[in-house]
């Protein structure tokens, strides 16, 4: 799949999705703060990175299995859902999950709300994050 195609693909997200949203995700399990490593098993980049990780379940696993079939993709085992709050270069990085879980503190509805997915991005990756580009959106909550 090259990068024209999936693009081109996108605008097709709402029609693959079932009811053509993303089912609602629940309030975060868990917070976490990683290194990411390019090459190791499921990971496609060197970035460090903060999160609040979700709960899947049925509908979120046949929305990404739906994803997957429109993208051509196999899947290697079930999701993890998260919200991205921070990434930063792996080398010398200053993120820490103290500091993480201090903004989840004076942000109480980061943990305590569920979220309704506006959009799904798609993003090329290559590179350091400066190099990042955002390559395509899929509005869902716009008709």
């Amino acid at each position: 799949l090259d990068e024209k195609d999936a693009i081109q693909r996108m605008a097709k997200i709402k029609d693959a999705l079932p009811n053509g949203n993303w089912p609602v995700m629940d309030a975060p399990i868990a917070v976490k703060q990683d290194l990411s490593q390019e090459g190791k098993p499921g990971q496609v980049c060197t970035v460090a990175w903060a999160e609040l990780t979700l709960k899947s379940n049925e509908h979120h696993e046949k929305a990404m299995d739906s994803l997957c079939k429109l993208f051509d993709v196999e899947r290697k085992g079930p999701w993890t859902p998260h919200i991205s709050l921070a990434y930063d270069n792996p080398d010398d990085s200053i993120l820490n999950l103290a500091d993480i879980i201090s903004y989840a503190m004076i942000m109480p509805s980061l943990l305590r709300n569920g979220r309704h997915v506006k959009a799904i991005s798609l993003w090329n990756t290559k590179g350091k994050m400066g190099d990042w580009v955002c390559l395509e959106r899929a509005n869902l909550l716009e008709n």
